[in-house]
């Protein structure tokens, strides 16, 4: 995605279908546009306080998910013996 900028931490897009994609993950719809050193971008949302409403509210939809998350903490089983208790450093 080409970010031109980014106005209170949400990116402005170059191209307007780019602005719609990202912001599927917050449900918004539309755009709106900025202006940055003369070049017209393209952020999500019909207008800005949309769109800072529903980034401050936290996504909705992720784009990304992550297949087979890793869960790091105490590990369940037996140990090698020895009174160590087993295990191993990660």
């Amino acid at each position: 995605m080409s970010i031109l900028t980014r106005v209170d931490g949400i990116p402005v897009f170059t191209e307007q279908s780019r602005a719609v994609a990202w912001g599927q993950q917050y449900n918004l719809n539309g755009t709106h546009t900025h202006m940055f050193q003369g070049q017209t971008g393209y952020m999500a949302g019909a207008s800005h306080s949309a769109a800072v409403t529903a980034v401050t509210g936290g996504v909705i939809n992720p784009i990304t998910t992550v297949p087979n998350p890793i869960i790091i903490g105490r590990r369940s089983g037996g140990g090698s013996g020895g009174g160590s208790g087993g295990g191993g450093g990660y």
